[in-house]
């Protein structure tokens, strides 16, 4: 009887596969889609800004949301190491997405800027993260605080950096 629950407890456990960011059975991460809107402004203002972080480059897109936009929206190749998006990837990969835990607010605030991230696995998995406005995740800076750093360490090329267009 031991014998057959052993076989079956090794059977079991040689057949699960791993999910994506835990240790032992984490793939690859091969990009990093960053997402943020601005919040509550005057619609003419209002605007999303996406960062797509791969190990070949950096794209940066911004959009307006109206037809009569000032924001300066355009889409623009953002310079960067090549060293330092490899370690990015890297870093994210050894995180266990599986373990972070979405915390909503006991009282959500009246607007405020919405974040997204996605990471995508080699194995075409991915982790997605929504924070809506107050909502956080447990462990969730252990994905969060590298992207930010490494998006606040980016120049933007001069047509891409003012956030409105001059009128």
């Amino acid at each position: 009887m031991i014998r057959a629950f052993v076989g079956l407890a090794v059977l079991l456990c040689g057949c699960s596969a791993p999910l994506p960011g835990v240790a032992g059975g984490a793939p690859s991460v091969v990009a990093v889609h960053y997402q943020v809107e601005s919040g509550p402004l005057l619609p003419e203002v209002q605007w999303t800004a996406r960062y797509d972080i791969t190990a070949k480059g950096v794209e940066f897109e911004r959009a307006g949301k109206v037809a009569e936009t000032r924001v300066n929206a355009g889409e623009w190749t953002v310079p960067s190491d090549q060293p330092r998006r490899q370690d990015l990837l890297t870093r994210l990969a050894a995180t266990n997405c599986a373990g972070l835990r979405r915390i909503e607010p006991r009282d959500a605030p009246d607007g405020g800027r919405t974040e997204s991230l996605t990471l995508e696995y080699g194995d075409g998995s991915s982790c997605d993260l929504l924070l809506d406005p107050g909502v956080t995740y447990e462990g969730g800076d252990a994905l969060l605080g590298p992207v930010r750093a490494f998006i606040a360490d980016l120049q933007l090329p001069a047509l891409a950096a003012p956030e409105l267009r001059s009128e």
